[in-house]
């Protein structure tokens, strides 16, 4: 397969090899080599920590830039068994011409940009030649997936032409909180900072957005709902300086876009009037989306800023402690998660609970309700799963699921620490779990779902929410109700070689087939774009298998089939 498995690497050469350096369970720190045209550069699986820079990549020449499954990904880190790690640094990297250039999932922490102490003008270099667009695949610069507390300063990511694309993004966070994203500068992007999900009080500071169709783009999400500094004096020191600049023409231009998750707006507090010519104002930006507090002067911070607290805890918290927070869809799914986030965001910062008001009550009043609850006591399994497993399976074990999300994070840490006693090796009822929890999405299934993509080595892309202005956004869906899916139909099962898939209703098209086996690593991948499908699985050995499609209108199904011998 070529490229080396290893935890240390210094000056090392690689070209034309599918694969550079895989670490996995270790320590690692990858400093000055060289990747040319290598499909996946630097996979860091399961870190006990890492440190990567200093490294240049480039895939300039690769003869293949298509496909998914993170193929074509400079650096890659991810941490699928729920132990926590020491921070991941990754900085004064170059990548050239990947498809995805820095990509996280699972990673508590990481810190894109500076080192261990924190140093500035450290930042990672991005660049893209891309010209020919739509792309057909998803680009990201850097693209992180459930990855809280994690610090993106000082990187430089930029394409030699635009076009408004909104899979082609520079930096994309996913329901990843308290992330600070400060000083990038994005150039020639459709999405400059896209953001999906629950990012709450994620705050970015200083950032340049040159040439895009949406500058940050809020898909469905919520990040801090104050972007400035709070220092309750009017006018006085509270604007975080991003800047908007457009050289070209581009009339459906937002500098911020998109829809907020729970409704509340964004205070965005800004130097100069708020006015589209100035680029220091968000404007133009959906009514709906932000509150602008136009005339404020720089606020004192540097490149490696990050939140201290949780900002006004009325403005961040009040509407779940009040009880009246509103969501369009899924209303018990993102209240429950609402919820988790605010315990968990109180435990961790007591002076959001007692701040010498009259609110102190309420907000201690959640609090106790929710430490003593199944939120409280998966916080525990949490803090505990690392340094005393048997502990935290013991409370694990007193915890009665009250919602699917409840009931999936159960079987999740079991199969976590069944999986870590077999040395990372899958099951065939592993396999199936994890493949049912990535058909869901992050608010149907919560943290289950990441686990799902992580174990299964799945790349998935939460659709981008209608952001034009005049409209009021909405989640991209299914134009079928779900009473109305089709079915998926795969026969014979079991079956000794010949194995037909198709859909129960003939309109509706196939745009996906993957077949994973019993150990969940996937074995077949094919874009069949018609009904049915007919697969020849004679040169496979015998056992369980699992068939994941996708529809032409993005759903998903599972179903699992019995190769006979």
């Amino acid at each position: 397969m070529g490229g080396l498995v290893s935890n240390s690497l210094y000056q090392v050469k690689f070209s034309n090899s599918p694969y550079g350096i895989v670490s996995r369970n270790s320590a690692s720190t990858i400093e000055g080599n060289k990747f040319d045209a290598v499909a996946n550069g630097v996979a860091i699986i399961n870190p006990v920590s890492a440190t990567i820079f200093s490294n240049e990549f480039d895939n300039t020449n690769l003869l293949s830039q298509t496909g998914t499954g993170f193929n074509n990904c400079a650096i890659l880190v991810k941490n699928d068994n729920s132990v926590s790690v020491d921070p991941v640094y990754i900085y004064k990297n170059t990548i050239d011409n990947f498809r995805l250039g820095i990509y996280g999932l699972l990673t508590n922490g990481i810190k894109i940009g500076t080192d261990a102490s924190n140093n500035v003008s450290l930042g990672n270099t991005i660049n893209y030649s891309v010209d020919a667009f739509p792309v057909p695949f998803y680009h990201g610069g850097i693209w992180l997936q459930q990855c809280p507390n994690a610090m993106v300063t000082d990187n430089i990511i930029s394409n030699s032409h635009f076009y408004a694309d909104p899979n082609f993004r520079g930096i994309d966070l996913e329901n990843s909180l308290m992330a600070d994203i400060n000083c990038n500068s994005v150039s020639n992007f459709g999405i400059g900072i896209n953001f999906d999900g629950n990012c709450d009080d994620t705050e970015l500071r200083q950032n340049t957005l040159t040439d895009f169709d949406i500058g940050i783009n809020i898909n469905n999400s919520k990040i801090a709902l104050n972007q400035g500094a709070q220092t309750g004096i009017p006018t006085h020191q509270t604007a975080w300086d991003n800047q908007w600049f457009m050289t070209g023409t581009n009339s459906n231009t937002y500098k911020v876009g998109g829809s907020p998750l729970d409704g509340l707006q964004i205070n965005w507090y800004h130097q100069d009037p708020d006015l589209p010519t100035y680029s220091y104002s968000p404007n133009p930006y959906p009514q709906v989306l932000v509150l602008a507090d136009p005339d404020e002067t720089t606020a004192s911070f540097t490149c490696t800023s990050s939140l201290l607290n949780s900002g006004d805890r009325i403005v961040e918290f009040g509407p779940i402690v009040g009880d009246s927070a509103d969501y369009a869809e899924n209303f018990a799914e993102n209240t429950y998660l609402a919820r988790t986030i605010a315990y968990w965001a109180m435990k961790t910062d007591s002076t959001i609970i007692y701040q010498g008001d009259s609110l102190d009550a309420d907000f201690e009043a959640f609090f106790q309700r929710h430490d003593s609850s199944n939120i409280g006591k998966f916080y525990l399994v949490k803090s505990l799963i690392e340094r005393e497993p048997d502990s935290a399976m013991v409370i694990l074990e007193t915890i009665l699921p009250e919602n699917n999300i409840e009931f999936y994070m159960v079987e999740n840490y079991q199969r976590i620490q069944d999986i870590t006693e077999r040395n990372g090796k899958l099951t065939a009822a592993d396999s199936a779990f994890y493949l049912e929890r990535t058909v869901g999405t992050p608010t149907t299934d919560g943290e289950a779902y990441y686990y799902g993509l992580g174990n299964l080595f799945i790349e998935q892309h939460i659709p981008i929410v209608s952001s034009r202005i005049g409209q009021q956004p909405s989640i991209e869906q299914p134009a079928l109700a779900l009473s109305e899916r089709s079915e998926l139909q795969i026969f014979p099962n079991p079956t000794t070689g010949e194995l037909n898939i198709r859909l129960s209703k003939q309109e509706t098209k196939l745009s996906g087939v993957e077949i994973y086996n019993a150990f969940g690593e996937l074995v077949i991948t094919k874009k069949p774009d018609q009904n049915s499908f007919q697969l020849d699985m004679t040169s496979y050995h015998q056992g369980i298998y699992f068939v994941r499609c996708m529809d032409e209108l993005k759903n998903y199904y599972t179903k699992s089939f019995n190769l006979l011998k």
